[in-house]
């Protein structure tokens, strides 16, 4: 792989989101029988030969279609703010401060967690998901 994206098929989502430093990465496509192919994207930057890469990323979306058309605009669309500085890093390389950093992780962790939980009222706030864990659990 080139250390920087200047052509391929993940050449037009650099082109419209570009990383501040060289980017290097692989898009694909993974397919399964009768589904919807897979969009597959895996990267990392700064791409500088002899240096090691600060942000390793992996996107995979199933059924979304090709890499180059879902998976790789996703990761430039993250990976373009964060080479900029725009994104505060959750632990900054080289932290002495460990159990600091640990914290932060679990901060932004809860954070995660808070943004993705489902809607009170909604089927799956209901419990919608735990009836058809405890229908598989009873058909054992």
């Amino acid at each position: 792989m080139s250390p920087r994206i200047r052509g391929g098929t993940s050449y037009s989502a650099w082109h419209d989101n570009p990383t501040a430093w060289p980017f290097a990465g692989k898009t694909g496509t993974a397919q399964v029988k009768d589904k919807a192919d897979t969009s597959v994207f895996a990267g990392w930057g700064p791409a500088v030969p002899g240096q090691a890469p600060e942000y390793a990323v992996a996107v995979i979306i199933p059924e979304a279609g090709f890499g180059s058309d879902v998976a790789a605009p996703l990761t430039f669309d993250i990976l373009a703010p964060v080479s900029r500085g725009q994104i505060d890093p959750v632990c900054p390389a080289l932290d002495p401060q460990r159990s600091e950093c640990e914290q932060a992780k679990a901060r932004a962790y809860a954070q995660l967690e808070a943004a993705l939980a489902p809607a009170p009222g909604s089927d799956q706030a209901a419990g919608a998901g735990d009836a058809v864990g405890a229908e598989q659990g009873g058909a054992r």
